[in-house]
């Protein structure tokens, strides 16, 4: 079993913000903002308390909307997951991002 998270970005995302983003992070430097058809702009592995948690960023070829999907091996403890999610939020505001919604996978 894993804890899985969606989180929609709200905000625009421009070549500037998304190398602050990655920055705030640690995102890898994947995809190309011109290219219509690139979707995975970035993934990170982050050790929580001896558990990975891999974050990546997507933009969806279709919307354009942007998502960071963030993804543990194994349940977290409700505080570790809520640590995780406040750390990625901020790094969304410090970039003049938001999050327009979060989801919990089943």
């Amino acid at each position: 079993m894993t804890d899985s998270w969606v989180l929609k970005v709200s905000g625009t995302i421009d070549g500037h913000t998304l190398d602050r983003l990655r920055a705030e992070l640690g995102l890898s430097r994947l995809g190309r903002l011109a290219d219509d058809w690139d979707e995975l702009f970035g993934e990170v592995a982050w050790e929580v308390q001896g558990q990975a948690v891999r974050i990546e960023l997507w933009r969806d070829v279709d919307s354009l909307e942007w998502r960071l999907d963030l993804e543990a091996p194994a349940p977290l403890a409700e505080a570790v997951s809520a640590s995780v999610l406040a750390r990625v939020e901020a790094a969304l505001r410090s970039t003049g991002l938001g999050v327009a919604s979060v989801f919990k996978r089943p």
